[in-house]
């Protein structure tokens, strides 16, 4: 009898025993559960820290590219305002030489410039007025100008040089006698004279550089 309860005794230690470890077992295994997904979700957080990470740093470089833009934006318009301003100021400069010019042209309309009439030494307005005239009726071929064409004055341009023929300005004293004159100057076509409008130089220097310019590409 004694080892009849002897051996129950033993088993039912065994059994507990077993009942334990299976205990041990199961917890052990949620524990493992719980390690894998702790470790899961620690994965999942680092993931985020880095995606927050790199976001942070996107929009650090977003905000970096856009205070560039801006300052470039602002550069760009201070560079057109000076651009707007050199323009303004030259269309200024420009309207105002073009009246300067104009004037002038204005003033010069009743003149005209001979070239290579016979050269004295001898600067007497009058004279070489009177001079012209006749220049005007017998080689320009306009009957009566020493009567009908008025001169309002007629003068040599520089010094006096057995070498070389002076130009003569010449004023008309109003600017229909002065188109006659010039519109009859193609009747000095096959001579060496010439006659031409007085401009002023800005006008001449330009019809000077055309000239050239027309020159080299007939050449």
């Amino acid at each position: 009898m004694p080892h009849c309860i002897e051996s129950f005794t033993t088993v039912h230690e065994t059994h507990v025993l077993d009942t334990r470890l299976a205990k041990l077992d199961s917890i052990e295994s949620a524990v493992n559960n719980t390690t894998q997904r702790t470790d899961k979700i620690e994965h999942k957080v680092n993931n985020l820290e880095t995606k927050l990470c790199d976001i942070e740093n996107s929009r650090a470089f977003e905000s970096d590219q856009i205070e560039y833009l801006q300052q470039k934006q602002t550069e760009i318009e201070l560079k057109l305002k000076e651009i707007k301003t050199v323009q303004e100021q030259s269309i200024k400069e420009s309207d105002i030489e073009y009246r300067r010019i104009e004037h002038q042209r204005q003033e010069l309309s009743k003149n005209l410039i001979f070239y290579k009439i016979p050269d004295i030494n001898d600067d007497d307005n009058d004279k070489c007025k009177i001079e012209i005239l006749k220049f005007i009726e017998n080689e320009m071929k306009i009957p009566d100008a020493t009567k009908t064409i008025k001169i309002e004055s007629s003068t040599r341009w520089g010094k006096f040089k057995e070498e070389k023929t002076r130009p003569v300005q010449v004023i008309f004293e109003n600017f229909p006698d002065r188109e006659k004159v010039r519109k009859n100057s193609s009747n000095l076509k096959n001579s060496y004279f010439g006659v031409s409008p007085q401009y002023p130089r800005e006008i001449l220097n330009k019809r000077q550089k055309l000239v050239k310019i027309m020159r080299g590409q007939k050449g």
